[in-house]
């Protein structure tokens, strides 16, 4: 776990998120973040997270290796907080559901845990974007985040591409997120043109079909709380 060395675990999530309290028992979010781990372990690959578990452990790591660092558990955070904030609200015991507000606080409306929670998730997608970023910035790291493969075959070869057709506001989780179902809308091109990955790259047409035809498909099959607001 990236978190809770020295048992200050809530203490590094005020840090990082500046809004989960830091007096929290950190048992009470650790599911949260262990949860919040395994979701950014599968988009970075083991190795890079097996890096970064090292990097936490030293008590004077490199200005690069804090960088690393830093990137990778602020999404963690942020999902690990958002994740706790779901549940917190309401306790559960033998009566039933129950919520305890005390006599200077008062119960939110649904909208506005609605719109909170939105926010959260955004806040997530952002701190995503911005581990990506700091990867996709050192070569030997990026080449073992599992999409990158999966991203050098797709006609489609970078956010800022994808963007020619349709915006996304340079979110490379969005690009990550669709860029399976833009796979299956390729190898269907090429099924039927009979022409090349390299003849489809250079196809304006090809690549447009291949953007259009994966974002239908992922807003059938999908949740728009999946995506970032730019979707």
């Amino acid at each position: 776990m990236l978190f809770n060395k020295n048992g200050k675990g809530s203490q590094e999530l005020y840090e990082i998120t500046g809004t989960f309290a830091a007096a929290t028992q950190f048992a009470s979010v650790a599911n949260d973040v262990l949860d919040a781990e395994r979701a950014v372990k599968e988009l970075i690959g083991e190795e890079i997270y097996n890096e970064v578990a090292t990097i936490y452990q030293k008590d004077t790591p490199s200005a690069d290796e804090k960088a690393l660092l830093d990137a990778v558990r602020r999404p963690i955070a942020c999902r690990a907080v958002q994740l706790h904030a779901l549940l917190s609200g309401v306790s559960h015991g033998e009566g039933g559901r129950k919520i305890k507000v005390d006599e200077n606080e008062k119960i939110p409306f649904e909208w506005m845990i609605d719109r909170d929670d939105r926010a959260m998730r955004e806040r997530y997608f952002r701190a995503v974007d911005g581990m990506f970023a700091l990867l996709a910035s050192k070569a030997d790291l990026w080449k073992k985040v599992p999409m990158s493969e999966m991203m050098s075959s797709c006609i489609v070869q970078s956010v800022n591409q994808f963007e020619t057709v349709f915006p996304i506001d340079g979110s490379q989780y969005t690009f990550f997120k669709i860029l399976p179902l833009m796979m299956d809308a390729q190898s269907h091109l090429l099924a039927r043109t009979g022409k090349s990955t390299t003849d489809l790259q250079k196809d304006r047409r090809a690549v447009t079909y291949v953007v259009l035809s994966a974002l239908a498909v992922a807003m059938s099959r999908w949740s728009l709380s999946v995506f970032p607001n730019v979707v």
